[in-house]
């Protein structure tokens, strides 16, 4: 079978914009947005590369979030049917996507975090790490906007398979390590959470737009009016 295979970097948008393509594939677009200097809004660039396939075309955007607000591949997430991958409880069958804010944990001899497990949300029960690799096995692809015409897929670090990454201690350690340093804690958010980082300098842009918008007005006094 014929086929051209076409590989680009975010550094050369004059040859993507000459380059037409069925198939496009896209991979960490949020660094790709950041590295762009020509100017192009990034997704509308990358789609316009599949207009000459109108019917038959396909887009895949790859990506670990950054900045909020201004993350692309959010953005489309946002848009998307936004589909997570839920696992059934091994104690009650109750599915659910594995998330940070299941975990819990016991803090141990030494810097090493023991008795880490996730914590069911229907039944409440403690899950070992061990009962994982069942779990994804019988997992499904669970859409929480089924309106939405465009897939989107969230996956987190909590679902490495065993062997595969690290554990959930790991993380445990990772995220611990993390809290006073805004650097590491920002990293694990975007790549071990894949969740966007509220940056406080966009706070303080934001709260100084509403700050500039205010306008002084001259206080008003009420008056009662009594009529005989």
């Amino acid at each position: 079978v014929g086929g051209q295979l076409y590989l680009e970097h975010a550094g050369s948008p004059q040859r993507l914009k000459s380059t037409s393509v069925r198939t496009l594939i896209a991979d960490e677009l949020d660094e790709f947005a950041a590295n762009l200097t020509s100017g192009d809004d990034p997704v509308e660039m990358l789609d316009g590369r599949t207009s000459a396939f109108p019917a038959t075309y396909k887009r895949l955007y790859i990506s670990s979030p950054q900045i909020a607000g201004v993350s692309r591949i959010d953005g489309l997430w946002q848009k998307s049917d936004q589909r997570r991958y839920c696992v059934p409880c091994p104690h009650c069958g109750e599915r659910q996507p594995l998330e940070w804010s299941g975990l819990r944990w016991n803090a141990g001899a030494g810097s090493r975090r023991e008795g880490v497990s996730y914590v069911c949300r229907e039944c409440g029960v403690l899950i070992d790490e061990h009962h994982k690799t069942a779990m994804i096995a019988a997992g499904t692809w669970v859409p929480e906007n089924p309106d939405a015409t465009t897939r989107g897929y969230h996956l987190n670090a909590l679902y490495y398979q065993l062997g595969l990454g690290p554990r959930w201690a790991d993380l445990v350690e990772m995220w611990l390590n993390a809290q006073n340093d805004p650097a590491k804690l920002k990293t694990f958010i975007n790549d071990r959470l894949a969740q966007t980082w509220e940056d406080p300098a966009m706070r303080a842009v934001k709260h100084n737009i509403i700050a500039d918008r205010a306008e002084q007005s001259r206080m008003r006094t009420g008056h009662r009016q009594h009529r005989r």
